[in-house]
């Protein structure tokens, strides 16, 4: 873990090409196609800043006692290679008597329900019942006028499903910033830039992955003392995707 170890956003993104390149030499018996190494790598780049920059938020190297055991395995829970570099270099037991890492607004949001699967019927409610818990995450405050990193705004989402279907998530899908400014325009506060996404879909019809990047815009104009309006606008390029084709087979257990 790059960032763990001290490196930015940018400088840790060639550590993640290296792991790539490693997994599809050593862990694979087939040739490292280069659409297949691009995309695991930014794949790699997006999830772990996430994973990383929820970490920090759970992470406090002034907390002690029970409540830094417990700050301490969450967050390695959520980010297990910080955990482990955390262990190597004695962080685990450091205490400090200020804070010490970035730390941005988080909101985590839990939804959960059932699904019904229809069996291609024209009966209502005749299918196969699927539980369904959704994860979301909203980090970071898109109005706040400061010099802008990326990845300090991001949103990001889970959706699994634990019953009929050929694996267990659904769907991930988030972006987050790359290169963005906060600007104004009479009353209305802006935040633009480009962005990085990413999708992954999968059920039994069909699978699908994609990464891409492009220019968004987010808006907020007060219309009250206690009002706001919010928009956001973004447009995606698609340079890398992968989507089966036909009848697909289970991959969860290659």
């Amino acid at each position: 873990d790059a960032r763990a170890n001290g490196y930015n956003f940018w400088e840790s993104a060639p550590f993640a090409l290296l792991g790539s390149y490693e997994w599809k030499i050593l862990g694979e018996n087939i040739p490292p196609e280069k659409n297949s190494l691009i995309t695991t790598t930014l794949e790699g780049i997006v999830l772990g800043e996430i994973l990383y920059r929820i970490s920090s938020n759970i992470l406090d190297d002034r907390a002690t006692g029970a409540n830094r055991v417990f700050r301490e395995l969450l967050a390695t829970i959520v980010d297990p290679m910080r955990g482990f570099n955390r262990l190597l270099q004695g962080k685990t037991s450091r205490s400090t008597n200020k804070e010490v890492y970035a730390k941005e607004p988080l909101n985590i949001t839990l939804n959960g329900g059932v699904n019904i699967i229809t069996n291609h019927t024209n009966a209502i409610f005749k299918g196969t019942p699927t539980e369904l818990l959704n994860i979301r995450v909203d980090y970071g405050n898109p109005f706040e006028v400061c010099s802008r990193a990326p990845f300090d705004f991001f949103k990001f989402g889970i959706e699994t499903s634990f019953g009929a279907g050929r694996k267990i998530v659904d769907n991930v899908t988030g972006y987050g910033n790359l290169f963005s400014k906060n600007s104004q325009f009479n009353k209305v506060a802006l935040f633009e830039g480009i962005f990085l996404y990413y999708d992954y879909w999968d059920n039994p019809t069909f699978e699908l992955s994609t990464i891409s990047l492009g220019p968004g815009i987010f808006t907020k104009l007060p219309l009250g003392k206690n009002t706001n309006l919010y928009t956001n606008a973004h447009l995606g390029i698609v340079p890398f995707a992968g989507v089966s084709t036909g009848p697909i087979s289970d991959t969860s257990q290659s």
